[in-house]
């Protein structure tokens, strides 16, 4: 139906945004990991850290990373939503 009315770029509306924004949030993501891992016992090596550190990492990480991947998704999301959208994510950044 969609690709019917729409045309076949319709199902890829979004997609700019998600590959502009996708590189910093996996850098924020990878980064907040480490940074975390490294900073909880310090003096332990990266083999003999418990459970625990990871978990703690794995928080952090997600915290970065969202910083990119919320507004990331908003936009996208919009642009779904909008008949005219396909090739226009500066305009809905901008709205």
């Amino acid at each position: 139906h969609m690709v019917r009315h729409e045309g076949v770029r319709a199902l890829y509306k979004g997609m700019g945004v998600v590959l502009a924004f996708t590189t910093p949030a996996h850098a924020l993501y990878f980064g907040g990991y480490e940074f975390a891992t490294r900073s909880l016992l310090p003096r332990t090596p990266a083999h003999e850290k418990p459970a625990w550190v990871h978990f703690v990492g794995g928080q952090v990480a997600e915290l970065c990373g969202m910083l990119v991947w919320t507004p990331m998704d908003v936009v996208k999301q919009r642009m779904q939503l909008r008949s005219d959208a396909v090739g226009r994510g500066y305009d809905t950044l901008r709205a």
